[in-house]
């Protein structure tokens, strides 16, 4: 069951390297995901996060308010975290393995192995806030990982703890729902040595949020 961190939590690593990414559309829309800082500028999220064909394709623009207190279900802001201010951005992403279907609302397991961005800011923000570290070397087994993310039917920055994740090909997989819509983007937090319990020694391993087993997974933006 998620809950939610607390002020306390969320202004500590690893938790205040984790942000809520609004993103404006070409269209004008607004959507909210997650997003965490992974180097000095460097912004990992998710492709569908910055690339969404039924909106006008490439995002227009983003705001990261990282360690943020936002109240989805009430659209309230309790606390607005550190507010990164930047003028310039590149993104790489690709959206032509995330989105391979006439069904852009809902992801593959294929599709979900290419659903994952990096932001670049012209703003050294990682040396103010610092940033985690990403390790790809869980690719055997069953580990343990906590999830955290800003779901929309969640009160805050939520945490999933001890979340089963087995390695399966290209993507991770997990037989249970972890969070929901808006926490795209967001990392798994995994020990370590990847052990089950309470994770101290926490490391970046994945920024995709798309665990499930199901054939046809439901976007998170």
């Amino acid at each position: 069951m998620a809950i939610e961190l607390s002020a306390a939590l969320r202004a500590q690593q690893p938790y205040s390297n984790i942000g809520l990414l609004w993103t404006t559309w070409a269209d004008g829309t607004k959507t909210i995901g997650t997003c965490t800082l992974v180097g000095q500028n460097d912004i990992l999220t998710a492709t569908h996060c910055v690339y969404n064909p039924d909106k006008g394709g490439w995002a227009a623009s983003f705001s990261f308010n990282f360690g943020a207190d936002y109240n989805a279900t009430t659209q309230r802001w309790e606390s607005y975290g550190s507010v990164v201010d930047y003028t310039q951005y590149v993104v790489t992403a690709w959206p032509d393995g995330t989105f391979t279907d006439a069904n852009n609302a809902t992801m593959t397991p294929t599709e979900s192995q290419w659903d994952v961005a990096l932001i670049g800011i012209d703003r050294a923000v990682g040396n103010t806030l610092g940033w985690l570290g990403m390790s790809s070397g869980y690719n055997n087994g069953l580990i343990y990982a906590d999830a955290v993310g800003y779901p929309t039917d969640g009160t805050g920055m939520m945490i999933e703890n001890s979340v089963a994740v087995k390695a399966n090909g290209a993507w991770y997989e997990s037989s249970n729902y972890v969070l929901g819509p808006g926490s795209s983007g967001g990392p798994l937090l995994a020990s370590s040595d990847g052990s089950r319990g309470r994770l101290r020694k926490r490391k970046i391993k994945h920024a995709k949020c798309a665990l499930r087993r199901e054939r046809s997974l439901q976007r998170l933006c």
